[in-house]
């Protein structure tokens, strides 16, 4: 299917066919960016439809009433929010187990997700808008959380151990764009404070998966650009 992105409009797509996995998603969503690299790393076959999620197709809404990304349709079963279908294919997906087995283990991925959705990705894009009303205050929260994801770096390469894990591939969507804050507004994370996560970045950026969803800097400004001025392209990059 082409890579552009279905709108307010559009014809839909034919159903996927028997034993097909689709995932809807958008091209500069981090959310969506999450699943893709959790289907790449378990090594399932899926093919891709792209949306708008500013001038939604109306069709999406009699599939996931959210019309949200990433949305997973799979013999008739629907499944969205980003965590919800990395679980749902590690779970039902052969591979390698993306989520440890181990109680407490599991509980520590999920409380280190929680404060990632408190203390950072709702900030992330503040933190692009230089004249963001209290921005010196966003960042503190922002820092704050990265704080916590040092510390609970462990001794092995990825937050997953010597693999990455569900947690590891959560994250890495807003770290690869992180370039992109400081094009954008001059803000950036120093390696003399976070010398962990500058490993684990580096470990994330060699790993194949990663390499093959990754954008360069400036696409990922381009589309940035496009949201600051009021009509997000999700097209963008793409040739005409």
């Amino acid at each position: 299917m082409s890579e552009k992105a279905f709108k307010t409009g559009s014809a839909a797509p034919d159903p996927p066919a028997p034993g097909v996995l689709r995932l809807i998603s958008m091209r500069f969503c981090p959310y969506a960016h999450r699943t893709i690299l959790a289907l790449t790393a378990k090594g399932i076959e899926y093919e891709t439809v792209n949306v708008c999620t500013v001038n939604k197709p109306e069709w999406f809404f009699s599939i996931n009433p959210l019309a949200k990304v990433p949305t997973l349709q799979h013999d008739g079963k629907v499944v969205y929010e980003s965590l919800v279908c990395n679980e749902y294919v590690d779970r039902v997906f052969p591979g390698r187990k993306l989520l440890p087995e181990e109680p407490l283990e599991k509980a520590r991925i999920g409380m280190l997700q929680a404060i990632w959705d408190a203390k950072i990705s709702p900030n992330f894009y503040k933190i692009a808008d230089k004249d963001q009303e209290g921005r010196e205050d966003i960042i503190k929260v922002f820092k704050e959380g990265m704080s916590y994801l040092e510390k609970e770096v462990t001794s092995k390469t990825f937050f997953g151990g010597e693999e990455p894990g569900f947690l590891d591939y959560s994250l890495w969507p807003w770290f690869e764009r992180l370039p992109v804050l400081e094009v954008a507004s001059g803000f950036k994370l120093e390696e003399a404070e976070f010398p962990k996560l500058f490993a684990w970045q580096a470990a994330m950026r060699d790993r194949p998966e990663v390499k093959m969803h990754a954008k360069d800097t400036p696409t990922h400004l381009q589309y940035l650009m496009s949201r600051k001025q009021g009509n997000p392209d999700p097209d963008a990059g793409l040739q005409a």
